[in-house]
């Protein structure tokens, strides 16, 4: 599954290693679109997009996508994926993110299309709050 392999990359955070991740995920021959949380970080081509990625690996906290809540759509060649998760850690704070993509199959194998990384600061609603201090989980930040 290519969400596996990109959030493989983001635990890795190997930039020495960005070449073999675009290959295996990114059409090279097709533009791939990526747009991150900040404004103004709309990527267009394969190579902006390594180069947007590898810095991310290097300056950005740590990604965890819920890869296995991922919600997946398909229709012939073309797939849709949604998720959330963190980015942080370390001495920031984790702030909630979330993720969705479309992939393309060219030759078997999908590709990343389209990335958009997007800050979920939905305020929390009480009924969680309150499920977590009825079961003594901490209280997200």
């Amino acid at each position: 599954m290519p969400l596996r392999a990109f959030q493989a990359g983001y635990t890795k955070r190997d930039p020495s290693s960005i070449s073999s991740f675009m290959e295996q995920l990114f059409p090279k021959d097709q533009v791939s679109v990526l747009l991150g949380t900040d404004q103004g970080e709309s990527i267009n081509g394969y190579q902006q997009v390594s180069e947007f990625i590898a810095n991310d690996w290097r300056s950005w906290g740590n990604v965890q996508l819920q890869v296995d809540d991922a919600v997946v759509w398909a229709a012939d060649d073309v797939a849709w994926l949604v998720t959330v998760g963190t980015v942080g850690g370390g001495t920031a704070a984790k702030r909630g993110i979330r993720f969705s993509a479309v992939l393309t199959r060219s030759n078997g194998r999908w590709l990343f299309r389209y990335i958009q990384f997007e800050w979920d600061d939905t305020p929390e609603k009480l009924s969680g709050l309150l499920r977590r201090s009825i079961l003594g989980e901490p209280a997200k930040p």
